[in-house]
């Protein structure tokens, strides 16, 4: 078991068995290996969009006709017309989508159409979304893709999106992405997510991601967040604030268990301070703290 600190880890640990009872790898891909990837990835991408039909085709010359004219449009740039339109032209052939964004020179209406086709396109198709989004040469693109593939599906499905973002590396560049894709997760499948990041290499990420479960999970069985916290997150400044976050929705819910938790906390800073976050809760509950 895995001590919050060194001298009130295991009375915490028993405090929280005891309360129980009476309560009846996937390694990210280098930049290299994406370059080289990148010519048969949209190989694979034409193959699989394409679409032979001359009348599907020709439907294709006025959307994006009416793309150039938003582009260069002497008024300010209609971003809501243009999602609209590359989101017909997308659904009609995601490849000529894909060439008509690529050809955007870059600045602000390139990054929105990035943006914008990679969050029609997973709601699409979300294999070769994914495949066109690696197959991006530029890095920061690459990621911006990807991220924003994760963001859409997230919606519908946060344990896959968390699973593409790791695949490609993400979750070692925007930590705070992947803790909020772990809290959604958490929210759609607690057990799914939880067997998952239980699973991680032990570590900072593990950690922040065994948190946001635990934040999730304190809203309807503290007493098994309070749990989490002690044995799966390494001493430090991590689980004493997943502790505090805990206790803090504790004590909204169920005052008295959450006293009863701290109560069994040694003499620490620790201890000083779960007692104010419930002495400022009762407060403004209107009760005596």
């Amino acid at each position: 078991m895995i001590k919050i600190l060194p001298a009130i880890g295991s009375v915490l640990a028993l405090g929280i068995a005891t309360f129980l009872f009476y309560q009846a790898k996937i390694q990210p891909i280098s930049a290299a290996t994406l370059h080289q990837a990148s010519e048969s990835n949209s190989q694979r991408l034409s193959k699989k969009t394409a679409t032979p039909s001359h009348g599907r085709k020709s439907h294709q010359a006025p959307l994006l006709d009416q793309l150039n004219r938003i582009v260069k449009s002497s008024n300010s740039f209609d971003r809501e017309l243009f999602s609209s339109v590359l989101a017909k032209l997308t659904r009609t052939h995601a490849a000529a989508a894909a060439d008509y964004v690529a050809s955007i020179p870059t600045g602000p209406i390139r990054e929105e159409a990035l943006r914008s086709l990679a969050r029609i396109w997973i709601s699409l198709d979300a294999a070769n979304a994914e495949l066109w989004a690696v197959s991006l040469p530029d890095e920061l693109e690459r990621q911006s893709a990807i991220a924003d593939l994760c963001t859409q599906l997230a919606g519908s499905d946060a344990g896959q999106a968390l699973i593409i973002a790791e695949k490609h590396g993400i979750t070692t560049q925007l930590t705070t992405f992947t803790e909020n894709l772990t809290q959604q997760w958490a929210s759609q499948d607690f057990s799914a997510a939880a067997r998952w990041i239980k699973a991680r290499p032990a570590g900072e990420s593990r950690d922040q991601m065994i948190m946001r479960l635990a934040f999730v999970q304190s809203s309807n069985q503290p007493a098994e967040a309070a749990r989490l916290v002690v044995e799966e997150i390494s001493a430090g400044e991590t689980q004493t604030e997943a502790v505090i976050s805990v206790i803090h929705q504790w004590g909204r819910h169920d005052m008295l268990g959450a006293r009863e938790w701290v109560a069994l906390f040694p003499a620490s800073p620790l201890r000083t301070r779960a007692e104010s976050e419930l002495s400022s809760i009762a407060t403004h509950q209107g009760n005596e703290p």
